[in-house]
């Protein structure tokens, strides 16, 4: 009996250094509790939206001071992080700023798996991330308040921006994460320019559908329907007057003179296609106010856009005629009308085929431009099939031409002109709605 004794304590120590050999092994190829600080890397950036150029950002518009908040699955907040208390930061406003997180000025404590990483650039940290959890539907129903009509940007008021990244931390790996922020607010330039032979001045640039400076104007997260950017409740949108002064625009000069100005993030009214806008100006020599209105080829001033609006002043009148031949027992000619703007709308009521006739012309010297100097484009706008084919140029006559199937809807053309005056080429760009309608 003392030997079977003697055997089992062996096989059974034996099993047990088996386990926790097995153990050992386990924990030196898996992973750690925390991650190790000098695998992580983050970088943040001041992030580019679909219309920002990408360039001619100034200093204030940069990044000045952060602190990122970071999240994990739990909804518990791991770890605060604020930008002076890292070492090796640039004591100038950055585009861009890569921080490693074992430069922290005390230990950061991070767990391996999923982690939502919110950052704040420029402003101060929402009450809501200074408690020790937050769920992600809680964080996206933010709202903050940005005055971003008006706004004065300066070192010491620098645009306020922030960002939502999910990461998932795995000590196995050395990670960079990526961290793109983005403005609060769009940035609008107008670039002027003035080929008629008077000097143009420019009194008022009237913004439509701009959402209004108030509290809670904005979701602190950007938040899109589709392509549209959404606005909580308390925001309203009407028109705003961006600018209000003196611009000055010499006669037949072809070089832009500039206005830049702040708005806040705004869709479009569902009842219209664009951001629209008004001009009012004074010619040389004249008392006489005119006003112009005039759509952009944008649906929405989205947050983080840099929206470039070129203007050119020219003596150029736009007068279409479209021809329509709707098949025996069709209905009448089709209706065409415009508004302030120069945009024409087309209306038809059946199948068949149009003939448009771009008459553009010199209204001081009554020279029409040549159709071969036009080019049409056809982007559809609601509905599909309206078109048997395409539109396409006659080489005899320089009219354009086009079969409707009778499917209702509605297709933009959009006609490009490159026109010369005093040795300048310059493009015109008009609009022309087709609208098929029972």
């Amino acid at each position: 009996m003392k030997k079977r004794h003697h055997i089992a304590g062996i096989l059974f120590l034996l099993i047990g250094a088996m386990i926790g050999s097995c153990t050992h092994d386990d924990e030196s190829q898996g992973q750690s509790s925390y991650v190790n600080p000098d695998h992580i890397t983050l970088n943040i950036t001041r992030g580019l939206s679909a219309t920002d150029i990408g360039t001619g950002a100034i200093a204030e518009e940069m990044i000045y001071n952060w602190t990122i908040v970071i999240v994990n699955a739990a909804n518990q907040v791991e770890a605060t992080l604020t930008r002076g208390n890292f070492s090796g930061m640039s004591s100038t406003p950055v585009e861009a700023e890569e921080v490693r997180l074992s430069n922290y000025s005390s230990p950061v404590k991070l767990t391996n798996g999923a982690k939502k990483i919110y950052t704040f650039v420029n402003m101060a940290v929402p009450t809501a991330f200074t408690q020790s959890t937050i769920t992600e539907a809680a964080a996206n129903a933010l709202t903050t308040t940005v005055g971003g009509n008006g706004f004065v940007v300066s070192a010491s008021n620098p645009i306020p921006m922030t960002s939502i990244v999910t990461a998932t931390l795995d000590d196995r790996q050395i990670q960079k994460i990526e961290i793109p922020v983005k403005r609060l607010m769009a940035k609008v330039r107008f670039d002027f320019s003035n080929l008629t032979t008077s000097a143009i001045t420019v009194t008022g640039i009237k913004m439509k559908y701009i959402t209004q400076n108030a509290a809670n104007n904005v979701y602190l997260f950007q938040q899109l329907s589709g392509t549209l950017p959404v606005l909580p409740s308390a925001a309203t949108q009407a028109d705003y007057t961006a600018y209000s002064g003196s611009l000055s625009v010499a006669a037949n000069n072809a070089a832009t003179v500039s206005q830049r100005f702040y708005l806040n993030e705004s869709p479009k009214p569902t009842n219209v296609e664009y951001i629209g806008f008004t001009l009012t100006t004074q010619k040389a020599g004249s008392a006489t106010t005119e006003t112009r209105y005039a759509l952009t080829d944008v649906n929405a001033l989205k947050r983080n856009d840099y929206l470039i609006i070129p203007i050119g002043f020219t003596s150029y009148v736009f007068q279409p005629r479209i021809d329509f031949y709707p098949p025996i027992g069709g209905y009448a000619q089709a209706d065409i009308t415009s508004d302030a703007s120069e945009v024409f709308y087309c209306t038809f009521k059946s199948a068949g085929q149009f003939v448009l006739r771009p008459q553009l012309y010199n209204s001081a010297t009554m020279a029409q431009v040549a159709s071969s100097a036009v080019s049409v484009t056809v982007t559809p706008v609601e509905g599909s099939n309206l078109l048997n084919g395409t539109v396409s140029l006659s080489p005899t006559d320089g009219w354009w031409t086009g079969m409707l199937t009778g499917n209702e809807g509605r297709l933009l053309l959009t006609l490009t002109y490159q026109v010369t005056e005093s040795g300048v080429t310059f493009t015109l760009e008009r609009k022309i709605y087709l609208i098929v309608k029972h």
